[in-house]
């Protein structure tokens, strides 16, 4: 066959000429890939990012812990010793008798003064029951180190908030 010797394009020059552009541009652009992959995991992150804020911050809703309490409130000082044994304000206790008093506690807006014995040792199985009851009667509470509650206590004698 011969070429093509006519000005007139064919089909088959079109072809390779289209073939040629296109072999061109990606050749010319492909410093662009890396930078398109980047932008598009960034995209993805920030989404991501995006959607754990909303989840991790329960969209502006204050925690039950953060809830505002009055330096007047009532409270339950509530003692879990390593032996199991737990004391409400210093009587001894059972896990029934703690939720009757959480439930009148939490209708008056009250807070848990919490003082477990030994923190840094493994806490006795009654530790978790008088979490999971705290939180299940909703109310506030402030963790003590001390046996005596004295942090819990401003000089006046009212609750320290914080």
């Amino acid at each position: 066959m011969r070429p093509n010797k006519s000005p007139e394009p064919t089909a088959v020059s079109a072809v390779r000429s289209s073939v040629a552009v296109h072999a061109t541009s990606q050749q010319r652009f492909s410093f662009l890939h890396p930078v398109h992959s980047t932008m598009r995991t960034l995209q993805h992150l920030l989404a991501i990012t995006g959607l754990l804020s909303l989840l991790l911050c329960g969209c502006g809703k204050k925690a039950d812990s953060e809830v505002s309490v009055s330096p007047d409130a009532p409270y339950l000082k509530v003692a879990v010793y390593v032996d199991g044994r737990l004391t409400v304000n210093g009587t001894a206790s059972t896990i029934q008798s703690l939720g009757e008093s959480l439930k009148t506690l939490s209708e008056r807006r009250g807070v848990v003064l919490y003082y477990r014995e030994a923190p840094k040792k493994t806490p006795p199985p009654i530790a978790m029951e008088v979490m999971h009851a705290v939180t299940n009667a909703h109310t506030p509470i402030r963790f003590t180190t001390h046996a005596d509650y004295s942090d819990c206590f401003a000089p006046d004698g009212k609750l320290r908030l914080k």
